[in-house]
């Protein structure tokens, strides 16, 4: 009955007749609506990047038209500004666009990262980061989580991860 309702709502009634003032449906169709969204695992994992690497301003960036830029822009403290793209794998693969890899490609001597969370199935909650820098996506997306990363964080350990990052930003910007 309730999917029912929610989707005559949703498609039927709501785009023909709208009937805002019936507060029995307006709260089943919010009910379903969140119900119905599954957050996708690097939108989660975005989430606990901002709650713990706290020594870093982070923006979210969103955007459609130029097609592999990367999920974050962040500064430090000193005002030193950096990208993250992050990934999130169950498995040893990490895939990328051609538009990422060529990003990347583009900015091998900047503070542009990769952040990929590595779920493991039997343990969730011993989940592994890993830090790559740009000059690797190339190879990352070629070898997945068999190539070295910069910094592996076994289980995470947030407090590890924010001043292995903050170590390599410092160290890609020295002398510019």
């Amino acid at each position: 009955f309730y999917v029912v309702t929610f989707f005559v709502y949703k498609y039927v009634i709501h785009t023909h007749y709208p009937i805002t003032n019936i507060p029995y449906i307006q709260q089943l169709y919010t009910l379903f609506a969140i119900l119905f969204t599954v957050a996708k695992p690097e939108s989660l994992f975005w989430q606990q990047v901002k709650k713990n690497l706290k020594v870093f301003s982070f923006v979210r960036l969103e955007s459609w038209v130029n097609h592999g830029i990367p999920d974050v822009l962040g500064t430090t403290q000193e005002g030193i500004y950096f990208t993250v793209e992050l990934k999130v794998t169950k498995s040893n693969k990490v895939a990328f666009s051609p538009h990422q890899i060529s990003y990347h490609e583009e900015r091998k001597h900047s503070p542009a990262f990769v952040l990929v969370k590595r779920v493991l199935d039997r343990s969730p909650r011993k989940s592994q980061i890993y830090i790559y820098s740009s000059d690797q996506v190339k190879d990352l997306a070629e070898q997945g989580l068999s190539l070295s990363p910069l910094s592996l964080s076994d289980p995470i350990h947030w407090p590890f991860v924010q001043e292995q990052l903050a170590l390599l930003i410092r160290g890609r910007t020295k002398g510019q």
